[in-house]
């Protein structure tokens, strides 16, 4: 039987505070390349009760520099079991703010996320390599409220840990892109949740019962 597993984001432990989600950002710096090319960030990105994410690559008027923050969301999808067969996977999130001053630098990409369970500063760094996009919405489709964007690139599945954490990132186009920019263009979220389709196989499967479990699906 085909499943679907929704999953709200878990718990990130940081200096004794839990946050469901959070952003780490280089803020504010003289040059776009001591931002973009940081090791460490400044501090977690943070705005508000609900814990939203700043993601942003952006420059400020009158020489006050400029900044760049990446989100980093993880959730709890053991409960999947380590030989079940995932069929598709996307991300839902609620937007409350957005901006986009430079064409496409607003564009919305789902990265493999490497993070530490518990978030240090030097996770901004750790990102910066990851610039394959798993799935995408460009700012003119992001809406200000609920968004869903499936992770349906080839070989984003794999990024689904069927027995531990699933660790996912968040990067502007500009970010990736490595394009200075001339304004402030960023988004603002919150509350994500993973929704995975799977059929649930148990124990260590046969060809034969892999082969069985696909037919009883598409008969239903």
């Amino acid at each position: 039987m085909l499943k679907t597993l929704q999953v709200s984001e878990s718990a990130i432990t940081y200096d004794g505070m839990e946050y469901h989600n959070v952003g780490l950002r280089k803020y504010p710096v003289a040059t776009y390349a001591a931002a973009h090319d940081a090791d460490n960030a400044d501090a977690l990105s943070l705005a508000g009760e609900l814990g939203n994410i700043i993601i942003c690559q952006s420059s400020f008027a009158a020489g006050a520099g400029y900044s760049v923050s990446r989100g980093y969301i993880s959730f709890q999808t053991s409960r999947l079991g380590a030989f079940s067969r995932i069929y598709s996977v996307s991300l839902e999130f609620r937007c409350s703010s957005k901006s986009e001053i430079d064409s496409g630098h607003s564009t919305l990409h789902i990265v493999q996320g490497i993070h530490t369970e518990t978030i240090t500063l030097a996770d901004f760094g750790l990102l910066k390599p990851k610039i394959v996009s798993g799935g995408s919405k460009s700012y003119d489709n992001i809406v200000v409220g609920e968004n869903v964007i499936g992770l349906n690139a080839i070989g984003a599945l794999q990024w689904i840990s069927k027995t531990g954490m699933t660790r996912l990132g968040l990067r502007l186009a500009g970010d990736i892109d490595n394009d200075t920019p001339s304004g402030q263009n960023y988004l603002l979220c919150h509350t994500p949740t993973l929704r995975i389709t799977y059929i649930p196989i148990v124990g260590n499967p046969t060809i034969d019962q892999i082969a069985y479990q696909h037919a009883e699906r598409m008969e239903k």
